[in-house]
């Protein structure tokens, strides 16, 4: 029986060793340690998703799911309840309170192909640049810009991640003790969508529990 040797295909990953020095020391998940929060990556093509897995290769979280576990229910309340799982130039703005409320603590939002300006040196042609973005994918605030990433595109195109971090992600401090009662998923998505709901304060619930 011959015996074939497989070369290693070379594949787009974004620099690893970049991305492991900041996730792996703030969010990498290790025995008896503390839930520290999550990444939220919007991908796009098969490039952006190898970023995710080298994620996991290196223990950090994140919150998007790709599994035979993952659920309808999980995709319907991040898709058409949040609004979290929304592709690029979606009529539906994202806001980040809801990314917040699940423990996500970094947005990875990839740039365009052969797009500099967010590499650049020089902070205001970053800036608008990011800010670009931020309009692209429908982001209602200006969160800090953490990071950039360079992603060699090997044949895909070169391009990088802008990785914004959130205020205040749930990271199990919440505690909400105000209940609103909705009946519908209608009735929840409206309530969610009230620019004074606070997830550190507020429970939306099917009935009322009573005291």
């Amino acid at each position: 029986m011959g015996i074939t040797k497989v070369t290693p295909t070379r594949e787009p990953y974004a620099d690893e060793a970049a991305t492991s020095e900041l996730f792996e020391q703030e969010l990498g998940l290790v025995p008896t340690g503390q839930w520290n929060g999550s990444v939220y990556i919007a991908h796009s093509d098969y490039r952006q998703q190898l970023t995710m897995l080298s994620l996991w290769k290196h223990g950090i979280p994140t919150f998007n799911e790709n599994s035979q576990t993952a659920s309808p229910v999980f995709y319907f309340m991040a898709a058409k309840i949040m609004k979290i799982v929304l592709p690029r130039n979606s009529p539906n703005g994202r806001d980040l309170r809801h990314y917040a409320s699940v423990g996500i603590r970094y947005l990875m939002l990839p740039s365009e192909r052969g797009d500099n300006a967010v590499l650049d040196s020089n902070p205001e042609i970053r800036d608008t640049a990011s800010a670009h973005y931020l309009a692209a994918y429908g982001v209602d605030s200006n969160p800090r810009l953490r990071r950039v990433f360079f992603a060699p595109g090997l044949g895909y195109g070169d391009f990088a991640w802008l990785v914004y971090e959130l205020p205040e992600p749930n990271l199990g401090q919440y505690s909400p003790t105000s209940v609103k009662i909705a009946a519908d998923a209608n009735e929840y998505r409206r309530l969610l969508t009230e620019t004074d709901f606070d997830w550190r304060r507020h429970v939306i619930l099917e009935s009322d529990l009573g005291r």
